[in-house]
């Protein structure tokens, strides 16, 4: 119910929930593994869900997300922010602040030399 009531919060809407079971058993084993994890799922299958809901629900919660689009990684930036999550864009110039919940990667940051 906890993950239920902050998809809500998330989507800023009383009646959202998870889409399909497979959606909330990525966000059961989020929560409850104590691993790092790979979320891959189909399109529209609401990844984000797997960084945000941790996130808002532990604040001292960690996520690194990698995206292969610009367009992609800033609307999902707005969506995390709009939610109170703090956010920030990697990029190599950057220094990540100690407060980041979540960290924006684009695809071609994950080799370099000042991401590792």
């Amino acid at each position: 119910d906890n993950i239920r009531r902050t998809i809500r919060h998330i989507r800023k809407d009383d009646t959202a929930r998870e889409r399909s079971a497979d959606e909330m058993n990525m966000l059961i084993a989020v929560i409850t593994e104590p691993a790092y994890l790979v979320i891959t799922m189909d399109t529209g299958g609401r990844k984000s869900m797997s960084w945000m809901v941790p996130s808002v629900m532990d604040e001292s919660a960690r996520s690194i997300v990698v995206f292969p689009f610009v367009a992609l990684l800033d609307d999902q930036y707005a969506t995390a922010a709009a939610a109170g999550l703090q956010c920030h864009k990697y990029c190599a110039s950057n220094i990540v602040p100690n407060n980041v919940q979540i960290l924006f990667v684009q695809v071609e940051h994950c080799s370099s030399e000042a991401f590792l």
